[in-house]
């Protein structure tokens, strides 16, 4: 009669530890990338966002406003006019008198910080203004738009449109 030997494993073996951190490393390997390209995505949102956000209050803005000889521009004087509400000897009978625009829809999402103004625009003059960071800043605002320069190195969006065109 022989005896078999029945030794109870208790714990892994090296071989078994090593092959499962492999494991976990691959997949962390896969799953680093993704996490980056689901963060650039939330950030190409809230850009789309807000550009939608200002270009609609400066529509906004200028159905209300009333041109007047003084004041013969409908277009908001800066960035900052569309916080607020329109004076009333500028406001059309019956219009939306403001504001327009909250002011957390105007920082760029590729900024370093959420509060930074850092857009390219266009005056209703037809000046435009590269990286311009002064919301406050008397310009006659026409359009706005994602720097061409970029911002912080970005530039191209994942598929691979320039975020200035947007």
């Amino acid at each position: 009669m022989s005896m078999v030997l029945i030794m109870s494993k208790k714990g892994f073996s090296l071989i078994e530890l090593i092959v499962v951190i492999a494991i976990l490393l691959a997949i962390s390997f896969f799953a680093l990338p993704a996490g980056e390209i689901i963060q650039v995505k939330a950030r190409e949102k809230l850009l789309r966002e807000r550009l939608g956000d200002m270009r609609r209050a400066i529509d906004n803005y200028v159905a209300a406003r009333k041109i007047t000889d003084e004041n013969p521009s409908p277009y908001p004087p800066s960035f900052i006019s569309l916080l607020s509400e329109i004076p009333p000897g500028l406001l059309k009978a019956g219009a939306n008198s403001g504001p327009f625009l909250a002011s957390e829809s105007l920082g760029n999402p590729f900024a370093d910080a959420a509060d930074v103004f850092l857009w390219d625009v266009r005056s209703d003059t037809g000046a435009s203004y590269p990286n311009h960071t002064d919301p406050a800043a008397v310009i006659g605002v026409y359009d706005v738009s994602y720097p061409v320069t970029g911002v912080g190195g970005w530039k191209k969006a994942i598929d691979e449109t320039l975020y200035s065109e947007w």
